[in-house]
């Protein structure tokens, strides 16, 4: 652990030190954000804006999110007001194109009380957009504007050709210190809140990005058996710590808030796990975390193992949840382990209301007395086909005749054609079984809101009484264990 002990010392030795001129939000007292948007005019999609609740976890089909769509519209200008805003959030602006969305914002920050003006032209480049600000704490968006624009794309991650003298530390030192200088410039015109946390957030992301690549270099090096890279790999990551000696890290809020600085420390901690070959349970993270000084950034971390190996914790989930709730001190990271509590086994499943291919509304209630398997896909989720035909399909077989079990699949695809398309293709699922889809609202219906649900597929069993008999675990993902454990939740009454 030579490098995540550096990185402890190192906060430890600048923590004390951190000077704060300004509060980055109110906890209490709410403030209303507007975002007045011009679209080209050869864009005819409306608009809509997605905002990343935390930033515990994310993915594609990150379950804590948000679509927020405009209140007004005149022409080609479109108004988006959030209102009892209380603390400050990422959000990204995008808007659909077919089945594909769009993008012209992504992964931006705002403050409670920001009322900005945005206009939109396209450039020639496909999906690429200039964009111009005006308004209250505009330069915070030219800002963030100018960084996406000062990208440039790097070879992140160490080279494979051994002979090569190329150090891609070094490059990304030379765009971190651009990016850099970019926040310098706007310094007078955004809070310190967000000078801090733009200076945090762009050598975080640089540094996960590099070292998420060096990662799967080690990790296929380590398959292959090649000592020699193996050896290159990590002599060139201990120059990592010459990196880090440059970062200032922030205030413990800036620390809990940044949507890359905690998937950097845990990319750091994976890695010193990996060159060990060592396995990265929930206590040994525990250890690992618990003397760093941010207590609110240790909380973070705890509560995204959770997210981070969902389908891996089976039997002891209960016992870790309980110890993490018991260690965890920051407000927002234990509401989200609560979350989780409301998922275990014996507790009560939601109560869906769902349609089927032909409108009708089906209830999780009308299953009453009937052990329910669920599957939750979408279309070409390859992992959704291989459960489906290397399992599922074979169980539902064996219990088609079977009145004690039903088997339901539910689908995040929006497009209700392209869902119904899919059935009939019957690679995905079979038109024997209960087929419903989230009303088109995707990932986003209170459901999969509900059960966390960030990955796919994600099997579920349901006792008789309504309450979740298996859910975590990967006990439901082979044809014999799915076998036994519906055999399990059918005897539970019997007694």
């Amino acid at each position: 652990m030579k490098i995540f002990n550096y990185l402890i010392i190192f906060i430890l030795s600048v923590y004390p030190h951190l000077e704060v001129t300004s509060k980055p939000h109110s906890k209490d007292k709410g403030y209303q954000v507007n975002f007045d948007v011009v679209l080209d005019t050869s864009i005819h999609s409306t608009p809509f804006l997605i905002v990343y609740e935390n930033s515990f976890y994310e993915t594609p089909f990150q379950a804590d999110r948000q679509e927020i769509f405009p209140v007004s519209k005149k022409g080609n200008s479109y108004l988006f007001t959030l209102s009892d805003e209380k603390r400050p959030m990422y959000f990204s602006l995008a808007y659909r194109e077919g089945q594909h969305v769009i993008f012209i914002l992504d992964s931006y920050h705002y403050e409670p009380g920001d009322n900005i003006k945005l206009a939109v032209k396209k450039a020639k480049a496909p999906r690429l957009f200039f964009a111009t600000f005006t308004g209250k704490n505009a330069g915070k968006y030219r800002c963030q504007y100018d960084l996406a624009s000062s990208k440039k794309v790097l070879n992140y991650g160490i080279s494979k050709d051994l002979n090569s003298t190329h150090n891609n530390f070094d490059e990304v030192k030379i765009l971190m210190k651009a990016q850099q200088d970019i926040i310098d410039k706007y310094k007078a015109d955004i809070s310190a809140y967000s000078f801090n946390l733009f200076k945090l957030d762009s050598k975080s992301k640089l540094f996960y990005q590099l070292l998420s690549k060096w990662n799967a270099y080690f990790s296929q090096a380590k398959i292959n058996k090649d000592s020699i890279l193996l050896n290159k790999l990590v002599s060139e990551y201990s120059n990592f710590q010459d990196i880090f000696e440059t970062t200032n890290v922030g205030v413990d809020s800036i620390l809990f808030d940044s949507r890359y600085y905690s998937k950097f420390l845990q990319c750091t901690i994976d890695i010193e796990y990996l060159i060990a070959d060592r396995k990265l349970d929930y206590y040994s993270l525990f250890n690992t975390i618990k003397n760093i000084p941010s207590r609110s950034l240790r909380d973070k971390l705890i509560v995204s193992y959770f997210y981070r190996n969902s389908t891996d914790i089976s039997a002891n989930f209960p016992d870790l949840l309980r110890h993490a709730i018991s260690k965890v001190e920051n407000k927002q990271s234990l509401e989200k382990l609560h979350e989780f509590t409301r998922i275990s086994k014996g507790k009560e499943a939601f109560d869906f209301e769902l349609q089927d291919v032909n409108g009708k509304l089906i209830k999780l209630s009308q299953f009453k007395n009937k052990v329910v398997f669920i599957d939750f896909w979408f279309t070409g989720c390859g992992a959704c086909k291989s459960y489906y035909k290397d399992v599922l399909c074979e169980v539902e077989q064996i219990y088609e005749n079977n009145k004690d079990v039903v088997f339901v699949t539910i689908c995040i695809d929006q497009d209700k054609q392209k869902w119904i398309n899919s059935i009939n293709e019957g690679k995905y699922t079979s038109k024997k079984v209960v087929n419903l889809y989230t009303n088109g609202e995707g990932s986003n219906h209170p459901l999969i809101r509900f059960y966390n649900i960030i990955g796919y597929p994600q099997p579920l069993i349901i006792d008789q009484k309504g309450y979740i008999a298996k859910f975590k675990g990967r006990e439901l993902r082979s044809k014999d264990r799915l076998i036994e454990e519906i055999e399990k939740t059918r005897n539970l009454y019997l007694r």
